[in-house]
């Protein structure tokens, strides 16, 4: 990952959105992280926001 590069600023988005009471109609948000716990902050952000996550951690899923 670049440094710098993050999906934070799309999670921020879309709590701003929620809050704002107009949020996005995605249906299911789905996570993927290499990381457990950066997948588990994600979801519970999205969760507060009203937001249905779905997440996928998979250690086959990221090749170096």
């Amino acid at each position: 990952m670049a440094e710098g590069d993050s999906i934070w600023p799309v999670i921020e988005l879309l709590e701003t959105a929620a809050a704002n009471g107009h949020p996005y109609d995605v249906g299911v948000v789905h996570l993927h992280a290499v990381h457990h716990r950066h997948a588990h902050e994600m979801a519970e952000s999205l969760h507060a926001a009203g937001y249905v996550t779905e997440r996928s951690i998979s250690p086959g899923t990221w090749r170096h």
